[in-house]
């Protein structure tokens, strides 16, 4: 590794780069090379100079997308991650298998439709690679019907064109398939064990597999039957040295979206087809088959069968085989091992480790020849084009579906939609969510997205490079809330979630990047002093932060140590300790607390860096609590304020260390932080916001949006705009609104008042007038801390926050900009 201080740039060192880094700019290159090697600002300086301003080296041409689309070395790396040993199959293969043996002897057609199943699960979870790993055990003829155009892989079978052929009788084409396969197994050395003979199979079976598919259409000139039942049991009497009992043949269709559409020949698809021709199957008799694909909903393979428009009035009940969508493969390439110091805590390609295990598998197979910094680049772009469900690059606010949000909140704040089934499903088929539960008839879905880091990294840039899509977001966060799909109670944590991961994402760039490359992209995957995320939440000077009744040694202590580092959040389910919050360390994340939990609807980890402890150690993990409340009456900061503790909280992290409490009160009149003393008063600093116009890294057109988003609701006369259709669902409930003349009065009154609370906030105004007439509230003259507070409350005016421009246009290139914010 060459290192560059004050000694004399190597000119070939960028140029090196440059050619192996086509997708990035000089200027990226330049600020890797400074990370990566700890150039002096001169050098770096001198680099810009010699490579950007002189113009000395001649950059290789930026690929087009059809380049990186088939670039050969990103296809040789997936196809060795493929050949690479499985993880934890007694914890994800057995049980699968199990369920599917299960599932073959419980076949009849007297109970079900067909002998098949869907395997539901978002792209990159390992879905084609569970069925490999499944022929390694049964008799699986995997079939990918992948589009012709497409470079994925595995790679399209031969056999896909004869299956999608119009006209093409299915018992006949099944038959076939079936024939050929008894036929290679017949002519096996019967003397070698099951094992080898399993892998002579799939070696044949491997697509694109011109033989096999060669074999099947001699197989086709056969006579004409109307039952798989002959072939089916000559299969299964060719393949009885698999197993004694259970599951022994498995048809496995990928990519089997392609059956979905319709021949003109027919007003029934391919898939409805092929499905009547397995209803002919014997029954338990060990032959099953499943279907798989990514963009396909569950409703596709699996609907419930009052949506069935193929299902044919028989004897029986035609029930469906359940889906299977436990594929467990989250964190399998994950170690045990906690990272032992800080760099280890921020290496990238530990960090992408966590999650599915495509991330993990690429940098394991890439880094023996390429560059981290660059393959962390391309994963990125990877989770981001997955997230979306787009192939273009640029996408506008404008164009970012209900879909496409929810993917994106999905992998930050992690609104939970359980009640929305249609749009879950939709999410698991093309947004990468995950599939956690399907009721017995199919028509409840509930999907979450989990903690992966690439994911989260890839929103986040997203999201901070154009202020128009935060907006557009928050505002079908609103709508889905309106809606009922999110309690109207979750509004306010929504909120702050929002609130604290934008100010995260505007400390990062000013750690990062120097205040004259303020233009630059990032990656959002950096620690940030608590100190600078404070500076950034408040608009205050550090010394201008009123932290309460905190000893002046343990505001020190935080101020000074405390680091932190995450960039989306999680539900959780219970009380977290400090090995938990060691944990949320390690994976960059923040909490959203379990219902009920006493004091705090949020939590991240706050870490004291000391110079005297270079490694990791959880004696030196603290956190931070938020409260949020989105109450129209003022918080009682002394009812609530002895709540806000470690002790009360029951979390119990090391009674030496501080830690923070911050308050958002979302629609509060700002009071002293006059919060009781007790003996924790000395370790906890208390932040106290009341008010958006209180919180610095907030635009104007950000705020208006949250406002909304508290505001919210959930009257369903309130759902459509049309006051007729207002005025009609007040009619047929008659008794559920106020009808008399006093109460439509006092109504009225509520929402006046409401308006005028909405727009005081709004104003940004440290006095905020008392409707009653009263007084106005004097802020600021006990505490100087509050003061400052106040005053910059004042003095927030247009020309330190920038005024939406939401046309709906195109965004910036640069992935990760953040939308700038004038000084």
């Amino acid at each position: 590794m060459l290192i560059f201080h004050s000694a004399p740039i190597d000119c070939n060192m960028v140029s090196i780069y440059q050619d192996a880094m086509r997708d990035l700019s000089t200027a990226d290159i330049i600020r890797i090379l400074a990370k990566r090697h700890q150039l002096s600002s001169e050098d770096v300086a001198q680099m810009k100079s010699m490579y950007i301003d002189g113009n000395q080296a001649t950059r290789p041409p930026a690929r087009t997308d059809e380049e990186k689309k088939n670039d050969p070395r990103q296809q040789n790396i997936v196809v060795e991650g493929y050949s690479l040993d499985y993880q934890n199959a007694d914890e994800i293969v057995a049980p699968i298998l199990r369920n599917l043996s299960r599932l073959s002897q419980q076949w009849s057609s007297q109970k079900y439709l067909a002998p098949y199943t869907s395997l539901i699960g978002p792209s990159m979870i390992g879905k084609t690679r569970l069925l490999m790993e499944l022929s390694k055990h049964v008799c699986v003829i995997y079939i990918c019907l992948r589009p012709t155009t497409s470079t994925g892989y595995p790679p399209r079978s031969s056999l896909a064109d004869l299956i999608l052929k119009d006209k093409i009788d299915f018992i006949e084409l099944s038959t076939a398939i079936f024939d050929a396969v008894t036929a290679f197994f017949t002519k096996q050395d019967m003397t070698i064990n099951a094992q080898d003979r399993l892998k002579e199979w799939n070696d044949y079976c491997k697509p694109p597999a011109e033989q096999f598919a060669k074999d099947v259409h001699s197989k086709m000139v056969g006579p004409k039957i109307r039952s798989l039942t002959r072939p089916v049991q000559a299969l299964l009497k060719a393949t009885q040295f698999v197993a004694k009992s259970g599951l022994k043949v498995l048809l496995a269709i990928d990519e089997a979206r392609e059956l979905l559409v319709q021949k003109p020949s027919s007003e029934v698809s391919p898939f409805r087809h092929w499905r009547r021709a397995l209803a002919t199957v014997p029954s338990k008799c060990g032959f099953f088959a499943i279907m798989t694909d990514t963009t396909s909903q569950v409703s596709n393979f699996s609907p419930s069968l009052k949506n069935d428009p193929s299902a044919r009035p028989t004897v029986g009940e035609n029930k469906l085989f359940a889906p299977i969508y436990n594929i467990a493969t989250i964190d399998v390439l994950c170690n045990n091992r906690s990272p032992a110091t800080w760099e280890n805590l921020l290496a990238k390609e530990r960090l992408f480790s966590y999650g599915c295990p495509f991330f993990g598998t690429y940098i394991q197979c890439a880094r023996k020849t390429h560059d981290v910094e660059r393959i962390v680049e391309e994963l990125i772009t990877t989770a981001e084009a997955k997230l979306l469900c787009r192939s273009s690059i640029e996408l506008g606010a404008n164009e970012l579906t209900e879909g496409r949000i929810f993917a994106l909140l999905g992998s930050t704040i992690q609104p939970q939609l359980y009640p929305a089934s249609k749009l879950n499903s939709e999410l698991v088929s093309s947004h990468v969510a995950h599939c956690l539960y399907i009721d017995q008839v199919r028509e409840r879905i509930v999907a979450d997205y989990p903690s992966q880091f690439a994911f989260s990294a890839a929103a986040n840039g997203f999201l901070a490079s154009d202020e128009a899509r935060w907006v557009t977001c928050i505002e079908q966060l609103a709508v889905v809330l309106r809606q009922g799909l999110i309690s109207s109670g979750n509004a306010g944590e929504l909120a702050s979630r929002i609130i604290l991961l934008l100010a995260m994402q505007q400390t990062m760039r000013k750690v990062v990047l120097p205040p004259e490359d303020n233009t630059e992209s990032i990656d959002y995957i950096y620690s940030v002093p608590l100190v600078d995320f404070l500076t950034t939440l408040t608009g205050l000077e550090a010394d201008k932060i009123n932290l309460g009744a905190i000893s002046k040694e343990n505001r020190y202590t935080l101020l000074t140590e405390g680091h932190i580092f995450w960039n989306h959040f999680i539900n959780i389910t219970f009380t977290p300790g400090p090995d938990d919050f060691m944990q949320f360390l390690y994976r960059g994340l923040a909490v959203q607390c379990k219902p009920n939990q006493v004091g705090f609807d949020q939590l991240f980890s706050i870490y004291l860096k000391r110079e005297s402890n270079p490694e990791l150690n959880k004696d030196d993990i603290t956190f931070c609590g938020v409260q949020v409340k989105n109450a129209k009456s003022n918080v009682n900061l002394k009812k609530e304020g002895p709540k806000w503790t470690d002790k009360s909280g029951k979390i119990n992290i090391n009674a030496l260390n501080p830690y923070l409490v911050i308050l958002i009160d979302c629609h509060g009149t700002i009071q002293e932080n006059k919060i009781p003393t007790s003996d924790e008063s000395h370790r906890r600093g208390t932040l106290l916001l009341f008010g958006l116009s209180q919180i610095s890294c907030l635009t104007t057109a950000i705020t208006e949006a949250l406002e909304t988003l508290l505001a919210i609701d959930p009257d369903i006369a309130s759902f459509s705009n049309d006051p007729e259709i207002e005025k009609y669902v007040k009619s047929v409930l008659p008794c559920a609104y106020p009808t008399r003349i006093s109460d439509q009065k006092i109504l009225q009154k509520r929402t006046f008042d409401s308006t005028r609370s909405q727009a005081s906030n709004a104003k940004g105004k440290g006095v905020q007038q008392n409707l009653d007439d009263k007084s106005d509230v004097m802020l600021g003259s006990e505490s100087s801390g509050d003061h400052g507070q106040n005053e910059t409350a004042k003095t927030k005016t247009q020309d330190n926050i920038k005024t939406s421009k939401r046309t709906g246009n195109k965004s910036k290139k640069q992935r990760g900009r953040l939308f700038p914010q004038k000084k």
